[in-house]
C-alpha cells in the first residue's frame, strides 16, 4: 500500500500523555487516503484512540479499514468503544478469510449477557452483524471477498455468530433483533438514524449498501473529544481550515478525568508507539511476502490453465487428425480404384492406337501381312531395346545412358514399359521418315508434320501412341530452375548446337501415374538438320513435383 507516516508528536496535558501523527497511502482500489491518528494514555493502563481519514474516491466496502492500515487493529485488538465492542472481536468472528471461528453468541452465559447488553448501549459506535448458521452455510459467507470486507471492518463493524443449534435461545434473548435462519441482521448503531438491515442469504450488494449508509451517517456526525483532535490533525495535513471530516472513527471511550502529572506516562506511551511501529513494519513484511506468494500462485494457476488449454487443443487436433486420416484413407482407396480404371482404359486406348497404326501401315503398303518393322517383337531388356533402335538408323541415341534405362527392368511393369517405349520410339522413327520423304520429293511439309505432337494427332500410318502421352515442353517452374534444367540437358551434334549440348524439353510419358513414372526425352531438329535426338530414357527426372 505504500504507507507513509510523519514523525510522532508527543504532548503531556493534565497528567495524560498524547501522541499524534498523520499518514498517507494508496489502497488496492486506487484511492489515495490521508489519515490523522491520535493516541492517548488511559487511566486503566490502556490506550484511547481516534482515527479520521479521507479517501479521494470516497469510502466503500472494498476499501481497507484505516484502523487496519495504520496498525491499530493488530496492536490494540481489544480496544473497545463505549459499549464494549472491540476493534477485532474475539467472539464469533471470522478468524481468517474463508474460515469461521468457534465462538458464538450463546457460547457461555457471560458472553451472552455482555453481547445482549452491549447491543442496546446508547454509546455503541459500531454496527453489529448478527450471523446465524453453522458449517457449510457459514462458509458461504466467507467465500466472497465482498462479504468478508463488509464483515471485518475494524472501527465500523463487528460480527457475532449465532450457531444454528442456539437459534431458539438467540430469539429469546434478542426479541427486538430476530435473525433469519442461515441469514443475518445488521444492528445499526444508535444515533445514526438508520434502521436494521435483514439479509436472508449471503449478498455482497446488500452488505455494500448497508456499509455505504453507515459510512454516510458517520460522516454527517459532528466529531467530539479525541475524534475532534484527529479531524483537526487531518485538516492541518490537508492544508484547509476546520470543517466536518469526510470520515471519522470516534473514540472508544470518553476522556478520563484529569490526574496528577506522571512523567512515566509519556515513556509508556512512547514505548507503545514504538511497539506499534515495529509490529506495523512486521505486518508490512508479512503482507509483502503474502502478496509475493499470491502472485506466484496466480502465475502457477495461469500456467496450469495455459497447459490445460494446450492439452485441450492437442486433444481436439488429435481427434480432427483421426477424422482426416480416416477421410484420407477413403480418398486414397477411391484414388487407387480410379487409377486402376485409368490404367485399364489407357491400356485399351494404347492397344487400339497401336493396332490402328499397324493396320494403317499395312493398308499403306497394300501388303497382306504387317511390316516386320511395325509388329516386331519387344526386346527382353531396355539395353537390348536401345540397341534395336540404333539399328534402325533413324534416331540419334548418342546421349542416352543405358545403365539408367536398365534400372527400369527391375520393376514389375517393366515388360509393359518396354513395349510402350518401343511404340514411342517407332512412332518417332516414322515421324523422321515422313519428314525426310517430304524433303526428298521437294514437297511442302504439311500441318501433320509441323512437330511430333501434330504427327501423332494426325493418326498417320506408323503412329503407335496416343497424343496425350506427348509433351513438347516442360512447365515454367521446371524450365526456370537451373538444377532441373541441367538434368534435362544432353549431348547433341555441333550442327545442332556448337556447344555440343541442348535442353531436351520434349518428352513422352511412358507411365502417367505410378512411380517411377518413366519418361523418354527427345529433341526434334528435323526442320534444320533432319535429326531427332533421344537424350534420356529412365525414371522421371527431378522437378518441383517429384523433388
Amino acid at each position: 500500500m505504500g504507507l507513509r507516516a510523519a514523525e510522532w508528536e508527543y504532548a503531556f496535558d493534565r497528567g495524560r500523555a498524547t501522541a499524534r501523527t498523520t499518514c498517507t497511502w494508496r489502497d488496492a482500489r486506487g484511492g489515495d487516503v490521508t489519515a490523522g491518528v491520535v493516541l492517548r494514555d488511559a487511566e486503566d493502563g490502556g490506550c484511547e484512540w481516534a482515527v479520521a481519514a479521507e479517501r479521494t474516491r470516497g469510502w466503500s466496502v472494498e476499501a481497507a479499514s484505516p484502523c487496519v492500515v495504520v496498525g491499530l487493529a493488530e496492536v490494540f485488538p481489544y480496544c473497545t468503544d463505549p459499549a464494549g465492542f472491540a476493534l477485532m472481536p474475539p467472539l464469533g468472528c471470522f478468524d481468517a478469510p474463508g474460515e469461521v471461528g468457534e465462538g458464538g453468541l450463546c457460547g457461555d452465559g457471560g458472553a451472552t449477557s455482555w453481547v445482549v447488553e452491549a447491543l442496546d448501549h446508547p454509546g455503541r459506535q459500531v454496527a453489529v452483524l448478527l450471523l446465524e448458521g453453522s458449517g457449510r452455510s457459514l462458509k458461504q459467507w466467507g467465500k466472497r471477498s465482498g462479504l468478508l470486507a463488509a464483515m471485518i471492518w475494524p472501527g465500523l463493524t463487528y460480527t457475532v455468530i449465532i450457531p444454528s443449534a442456539d437459534r431458539a435461545e438467540a430469539l429469546r434473548l434478542l426479541p427486538a433483533h430476530p435473525v433469519p435462519a442461515r441469514g443475518a441482521r445488521i444492528v445499526m448503531p444508535p444515533g445514526h438514524g438508520l434502521d436494521d438491515v435483514v439479509i436472508a442469504q449471503p449478498s455482497a450488494p446488500v452488505l455494500g449498501k448497508a456499509f455505504a449508509d453507515l459510512i454516510g451517517a458517520r460522516t454527517a456526525q459532528q466529531p467530539c473529544g479525541l475524534a475532534a483532535e484527529a479531524v483537526d490533525l487531518l485538516d492541518q495535513r490537508l492544508g484547509r481550515p476546520r470543517q466536518p471530516p469526510i470520515s471519522t472513527i470516534p473514540p472508544q471511550a470518553p476522556p478520563a478525568p484529569a490526574t496528577e502529572t506522571d512523567p512515566g506516562q509519556t515513556a509508556r506511551l512512547h514505548r507503545k508507539v514504538t511497539d506499534l511501529t515495529a509490529l506495523l513494519e512486521q505486518t508490512r513484511r508479512q503482507l509483502s511476502d503474502a502478496r509475493t506468494r499470491l502472485r506466484a500462485a496466480n502465475d502457477r494457476a495461469a500456467a496450469a490453465e495455459h497447459q490445460a488449454a494446450l492439452l485441450r487443443e492437442q486433444a481436439a487436433a488429435a481427434e480432427q487428425a483421426a477424422t482426416l486420416q480416416a477421410h484420407l484413407d477413403r480418398v486414397l482407396t477411391e484414388h487407387d480404384k480410379l487409377l486402376e480404371e485409368v490404367e485399364r482404359t489407357a491400356k485399351e486406348r494404347d492397344d487400339a492406337v497401336r493396332e490402328r497404326g499397324i493396320l494403317s501401315a499395312r493398308l499403306a503398303a497394300l501388303t497382306p501381312a504387317p511390316d516386320p518393322g511395325i509388329a516386331e517383337a519387344v526386346p527382353a531388356t531396355f539395353p537390348a531395346l536401345l540397341q534395336l533402335v540404333r539399328e534402325w538408323g533413324t534416331l540419334e541415341l548418342d546421349g542416352v545412358d543405358e545403365q539408367t534405362a536398365a534400372c527400369l527392368d527391375h520393376y514389375p511393369k517393366a515388360a509393359l514399359w518396354r513395349r510402350k517405349s518401343l511404340d514411342s520410339l517407332r512412332t518417332l522413327s516414322s515421324y523422321v521418315l515422313a519428314v525426310r520423304e517430304a524433303s526428298r520429293h521437294g514437297t511442302a511439309v504439311g500441318p501433320h508434320l509441323a512437330d511430333v505432337l501434330a504427327y501423332v494427332r494426325s493418326g498417320a500410318p506408323g503412329v503407335l501412341i496416343s497424343a496425350n502421352t506427348v509433351a513438347l515442353d516442360e512447365s515454367d517452374a521446371t524450365g526456370a530452375n537451373s538444377r532441373f534444367r541441367a538434368a534435362r540437358t544432353f549431348r547433341v551434334r555441333p550442327q545442332t548446337d556448337p556447344s555440343g549440348w541442348a535442353f531436351f524439353a520434349s518428352h513422352v510419358r511412358i507411365e502417367a501415374a505410378r512411380p517411377p513414372t518413366p519418361r523418354l526425352h527427345f529433341l526434334d531438329d528435323t526442320a534444320r538438320t533432319g535429326l531427332l535426338y533421344i537424350g534420356y530414357l529412365g525414371p522421371h527426372l527431378p522437378s518441383s513435383r517429384t523433388n
